[in-house]
């Protein structure tokens, strides 16, 4: 994935899924039930439970509730937990930072940083994975 591609990305499935896959490092999950995944299902192991980014309607509704860090400042500020895991600090933060679109003369950024939407989140988090 570009550099391009990553700031051009809507919130949704697919920043989700990767978000999951790359940062998260959970795996991708093939079956589930003791048959293979359902069309239209996307989940993922993280080791302890898991995670769907796209399932069904179900009649569990916290297991069918779908984990999206693109649209959900609780679960962006999870990856941003594993980040402090991988070490990835600075990084994260420098391209958080150059994704915040204020005026330069601003004094004080932080600000901004701090209530950036989760979708500037994962956007940075996915390129200081690169």
């Amino acid at each position: 994935m570009t550099r391009d591609e990553i700031l051009n990305m809507p919130a949704g499935i697919e920043m989700d899924a990767l978000v999951a896959e790359k940062v998260m490092r959970w795996k991708r999950l093939k079956y589930f039930g003791g048959g293979p995944i359902a069309d239209g299902w996307i989940g993922f192991w993280d080791g302890e439970w898991f995670k769907w980014i796209e399932r069904p309607e179900s009649d569990d509704e916290e297991a069918s509730k779908p984990w999206s860090p693109s649209t959900n400042i609780a679960e962006a500020w999870a990856v941003e937990e594993k980040i402090k895991v991988l070490r990835l600090e600075d990084k994260y933060v420098d391209f958080l930072y150059s994704l915040i679109e204020v005026n330069e003369f601003i004094y004080n950024k932080i600000f901004y940083v701090i209530h950036a939407p989760p979708i500037q989140r994962c956007r940075a988090v996915l390129l200081a994975m690169l």
